[in-house]
């Protein structure tokens, strides 16, 4: 068997491998109804104190199936995709089939037997949701939709994601100062 030094070993790698090598990019969606608004993901106020500097901030409207086809067709070729809604529950994670472990288990034998990179790619076929997918419920008024991409190595990705963009909403704390600069850039990409 393995020294108790060789599978810290190989769980290091297996974990930095993984943190290195996905590339994650959130959206905020809107609520499923939308009667008013507020249930809007551009108008979501925690969103605006949260992320955007406590209204500060831009937020960007893009077309749902504009982005998600430019998303798909950048990121295809680079790795495994995964995307979709973020799941919020305070439920501990339980294997998706028998004898698959949780998310956050690695499997030194699986290592052993099929490599780093194979046992990698088996790992996230059965917990990518779990492990990117899924957050606790306190997260919820977040409406997260997120893009996720496995790719053999660690440089970032650039997603041209111009024609997807619909619109762009200021804080109403925005600096002034900054507002012909956006006006130019609103102006260029239309």
């Amino acid at each position: 068997g393995a020294s108790a030094s060789d599978r810290r070993s190989a769980r290091e790698g297996f974990n930095a491998a993984l943190k290195r090598r996905s590339k994650v990019v959130s959206f905020c969606e809107d609520a499923a109804t939308t009667g008013t608004d507020l249930e809007r993901g551009w108008a979501y106020p925690r969103m605006w104190a949260q992320y955007a500097d406590d209204h500060r901030g831009v937020c960007l409207m893009f077309d749902r199936s504009e982005l998600e086809r430019q998303m798909r067709d950048a990121l295809a070729g680079h790795g495994m995709i995964f995307s979709g809604s973020v799941v919020y529950t305070n439920d501990p994670p339980t294997p998706p089939r028998g004898g698959d472990g949780l998310p956050f288990d690695v499997d030194y034998q699986a290592i052993e037997r099929r490599g780093l990179e194979v046992a990698i790619a088996q790992h996230l076929e059965v917990h990518h949701e779990a492990l990117f997918r899924t957050k606790l419920r306190d997260w919820a008024d977040e409406h997260e939709y997120r893009f996720v991409v496995y790719t053999a190595d660690e440089d970032p990705i650039f997603v041209n994601v111009e024609a997807a963009l619909v619109a762009v909403c200021v804080g109403w704390k925005f600096h002034r100062v900054y507002e012909p600069a956006l006006k130019t850039l609103c102006a260029s990409s239309s």
